[in-house]
């Protein structure tokens, strides 16, 4: 499978810097951060969905109101605060939601964040919107 970055994700609460890359289909890696190809460019009107396994658990260290940032391959800067974080079970609720007009930040990870449990459709979705 190809991969192609896109993106840095910068989570200040986790002083890590995280590249963001594209892949087509299902990721199946136990490892990286993936950009949803059904989403949005970050200053696009519409939602960008990243997702991320092993590489979000620092995202229990983060708070509302708390800012995060994307950085395009052009350079340009993108920030965000979070609005949002909760528990959301896909079987019962579907996959997360796309919106085409606000811009937002999803960023997508297996819960309970301190080791994921392959068979658990419970996943932790951290929303942050576009300053």
């Amino acid at each position: 499978m190809h991969f192609t970055r896109l993106l840095k994700l910068y989570i200040p609460q986790c002083n890590e810097i995280f590249e963001v890359f594209d892949v087509s289909g299902v990721v199946d890696s136990a490892e990286g951060v993936f950009m949803v190809s059904e989403s949005f460019q970050p200053g696009c009107h519409g939602t960008v969905l990243i997702y991320g396994l092993s590489d979000f658990q620092c995202l229990k260290d983060v708070a509302l109101m708390d800012p995060l940032s994307l950085r395009d391959s052009c350079g340009n800067e993108y920030n965000y605060k979070v609005t949002g974080m909760n528990v959301v079970d896909f079987e019962e609720s579907g996959l997360v939601v796309i919106d085409d007009f606000s811009r937002e930040l999803k960023l997508v990870t297996p819960w309970p964040l301190d080791g994921y449990m392959f068979d658990d459709p419970s996943h932790y979705i951290l929303t942050a919107v576009q300053l």
